[in-house]
């Protein structure tokens, strides 16, 4: 997991440690004594994954995301495409 410190000489740092490890740190900076910090959680990223399938039903590819990407859906009947 990756941890942020901070040293007792103000250092701030980030570090990944299992957890058995995570407090076997000392500054890279000063080497002293550090303590970790609680940060605020950010919002979380999310994964999206499209898959295209043919008309046999068969999947011709997949893409996985994290950004928010509009679905396009062609209507059957209009033939217009819209977002979902």
């Amino acid at each position: 997991m990756l941890y942020e410190y901070e040293c007792e000489g103000g250092h701030r740092f980030e570090e990944i440690h299992s957890i058995a490890d995570r407090n076997n740190v000392d500054c890279p900076d000063c080497k002293r004594a550090v303590h970790i910090r609680i940060s605020v959680p950010r919002k979380p990223l999310i994964a999206h994954t499209f898959t295209t399938i043919g008309h046999d039903g068969k999947v011709i590819g997949q893409k996985q995301t994290t950004e928010r990407t509009p679905l396009k859906v062609w209507g059957r009947k209009s033939g217009k495409e819209f977002n979902l």
